[in-house]
């Protein structure tokens, strides 16, 4: 028998990999699943979404999506670096959909270019008190379970 001189059991399937990310908990990879099957058999048009998150303090950052729930997720769990996990941006104020992903497209480059008071107003029309919109569709954050 060949002894494994491996630090791990099996090195293909190491748990400490630093390159791959951790599976998302069951509650996400469940609204994966539906909106895939959805797709598959047509019982819903495709979804492009532009959404405004926040911090405490406002800082503001527009994107756009084609599935907010995911998108979300990543951006308030820091799993994608950058603007959002420097600044913390962990509640989504604002959000719009469309079946176009040119409509979707055109409407986030709109919005950045605005102003600061003007996606202010924006925001404050849709959502006076800046309530985090993503708990319509999330678990509050640290509690997604596995």
């Amino acid at each position: 028998m060949i002894p494994n001189l491996s630090p791990h059991p099996n090195p293909c399937h190491s748990e400490e990999s630093p390159t791959r990310n951790p599976p998302p908990p069951l509650f996400l990879r469940r609204i994966i699943l539906i909106e895939r099957d959805r797709g598959k058999h047509g019982w819903s048009m495709r979804q492009y979404y532009v959404y405004i998150m926040s911090n405490m303090a406002r800082v503001l950052y527009v994107g756009v999506t084609n599935h907010l729930a995911r998108r979300v997720y990543e951006r308030r769990e820091a799993l994608i670096p950058g603007f959002t996990s420097r600044y913390r941006l962990a509640r989504v104020v604002y959000w719009e959909a469309t079946e176009d992903v040119r409509s979707a497209l055109e409407r986030e480059k709109e919005i950045k270019a605005w102003r600061r008071s003007k996606k202010l107003d924006l925001i404050t029309q849709a959502n006076p008190f800046w309530e985090d919109m993503s708990l319509d569709f999330l678990p509050p954050k640290g509690q997604a379970g596995g």
